[in-house]
Order: C-alpha cells, then sequence, then structure tokens
C-alpha cells in the first residue's frame, strides 16, 4: 500500500533537532525501511534518528514489540561497563491489536500501538529525555513472521520526562513514518531490559 502526504522536511543528522525550511513530498519507501520522524506540533523542529537495530518479539497473533535503537546491544553492554555511549535515540513500539476489516478500526485516528522514545543527549547517558503517546500502526503483514512493521501516520507524542540539563525542542509533537523489523525475541528483551534500567536510573522519581 502506498501513502503519501505533503510534510515540511529538515535536513537531519542523528540526534540533532535541526530548523524546518522548504517542503516537499513523504512517501513509504518500502517495507524493509525505517524512516521514523517526530515533528513538533507547536516549534519549527524535528528529530529522524538514524537506527542500527530493528527486532521485534512475538507476543501472540495481535501482539508485538518492536524496538528500533541507534546502538547494537554490544554497545549497550560495553555502556554499562565503561559508562560512555553515542548520543541517540531508542524507541519502543507496544503494537496490541491486529485490525480486521468489518471488526476492529482501520483509520489513522484510531489506535493500536503505543508508543514510547528515549532520547541521549550526552556521552555519560546523564542528560536524556523521554516521549510517550500512541496512534495507529497501518501492519505490513502480522505478528509471526520473519519480519513484521508497518506505516504509523501522525501519533501523538509528547515529553513524558526530562533529566536536568536536557532540552527539550519539540515539545508536543506527532510521529510519523515506517517502521520494518525482524523477529528476534532475545535481542528485543535485551533492549527492552535495558529500557527498563533505563527508566530507573535516569528518571526515577524522588522517593520511589
Amino acid at each position: 500500500m502506498r501513502l503519501a502526504r505533503l510534510a515540511c522536511i529538515a535536513v537531519l543528522m542523528l540526534g540533532v533537532v535541526w530548523p524546518i525550511s522548504g517542503c516537499s513530498a513523504l512517501r513509504v519507501r518500502g517495507p524493509r525501511e525505517n524512516a521514523i520522524r517526530l515533528e513538533s506540533r507547536i516549534r519549527a523542529t524535528e528529530l529522524e534518528p538514524a537506527w542500527r537495530t530493528a527486532v521485534y518479539a512475538y507476543r501472540d497473533a495481535n501482539t508485538a514489540d518492536i524496538v528500533l535503537s541507534s546502538w547494537s546491544v554490544a554497545e549497550l553492554r560495553r555502556f554499562g561497563e565503561i559508562g560512555r555511549i553515542r548520543p541517540g535515540s531508542m524507541l519502543h513500539v507496544h503494537y496490541f491489536l491486529q485490525p480486521a476489516a468489518g471488526r476492529t478500526p482501520i483509520d489513522f485516528t484510531s489506535q493500536n500501538a503505543s508508543m514510547r522514545m528515549f532520547v541521549i543527549a550526552s556521552e555519560e547517558g546523564n542528560v536524556a529525555g523521554r516521549y510517550g503517546g500512541g496512534g495507529f500502526m497501518l501492519p505490513d503483514g502480522r505478528p509471526g513472521l520473519e519480519r513484521f512493521g508497518g506505516v504509523v501516520r501522525e501519533a501523538t507524542m509528547r515529553p513524558v520526562e526530562l533529566t536536568p540539563g536536557f532540552e527539550d525542542v519539540l515539545g508536543v509533537a506527532v510521529l510519523d513514518g515506517t517502521v520494518s523489523a525482524r523477529r528476534d525475541e532475545a535481542t528485543t528483551d535485551a533492549l527492552l531490559d535495558w529500557v527498563e534500567e533505563l527508566e530507573r536510573t535516569r528518571f526515577a522519581r524522588d522517593g520511589q
């Protein structure tokens, strides 16, 4: 299925947000490309990370956890050992409903996925932001296949927690693009374990 929409495009680098200038068309570029963009609703800024790892874990016929990461599992392990890492991002898409014609909504205004994105802005990993939200992912295939993903359009995202020193230049934003990941439960769960550790150590609230 080919989808297109007009959108303002920024000149982007990994983990860097740039002012938007000019407009062009964004098209779904194929089932095996990952092109996710987070675009501010209130400022002329956006973020489009470069992904090194794209994996997913099958949970059941309706459910899958998809993780896109700027880092490999080996890099994250080294971060745990030496305390330094490249600035980058990680996106977790929890897909919880496989749409079926006549039985469930098939529309980008409905919701069948929750999303959270982590952005690390310092080599020490102590300057970070977490964005959360949800939207509709039009699937390419179904959970359980060798590869799974789909198209996301205008999923609502907002800053949830920010560490001291992290400058939120997006505010309320929308997430658009294509997702495609290979099935690998072991790698997916290792990445999600790292995410949980990040939440405990970087975003722990006082008194918790």
